[in-house]
């Protein structure tokens, strides 16, 4: 004889199984998805090893209007070229910005509040790791460096 409850259960678990699994994908795929870009402005303070360029590159790809901030400007100007050429956009400014004085990082937070109307993304993935030879040295230039891409973020807050 065939048990009606034991068919209904595996028809169930058939059916119900794919669906969970169809619903976490969904989910997953929204919670992830990449942001649009289009119209917005966001402001990348370029890095040493250029992560901040390749977000810069991929916004720029989506016609995002781009802030490249950098204490070298040749390089950060030399970003924005490939960046045009790559990208076709050219809603790209470059504004010299140095981390480790107040005054300058106040001079350009008042720059960009006059020019922008809003600000959708900063971009400052510079990292920050504090050892012992930074604390031992921290007059030297090495200690400074670290310092000054950690609390840059801060003092844009302000």
């Amino acid at each position: 004889m065939v048990k009606w409850s034991t068919i209904t259960i595996a028809t169930a678990i058939i059916y119900l199984v794919p669906v969970k699994y169809i619903i976490t994908a969904f989910i997953d795929y929204y919670k992830n998805r990449p942001i649009k870009m289009k119209n917005r402005t966001a402001i990348v303070v370029l890095d040493k090893i250029g992560l901040n360029y390749e977000k810069a590159r991929e916004y720029a790809k989506q016609n995002c209007k781009i802030i490249l901030a950098s204490k070298n400007v040749k390089k950060a100007e030399t970003a924005k070229k490939e960046i045009i050429q790559i990208s076709k956009n050219k809603k790209i400014t470059v504004i010299e910005l140095d981390c480790t004085k107040k005054d300058v990082l106040k001079n350009f937070a008042e720059n960009i509040s006059k020019t922008e109307n809003s600000i959708d993304v900063i971009v400052n993935n510079d990292g920050f790791e504090m050892t012992e030879m930074d604390i031992i040295f921290r007059d030297q230039k090495l200690a400074k460096e670290r310092l000054e891409t950690h609390f840059c973020t801060f003092l844009l807050e302000e």
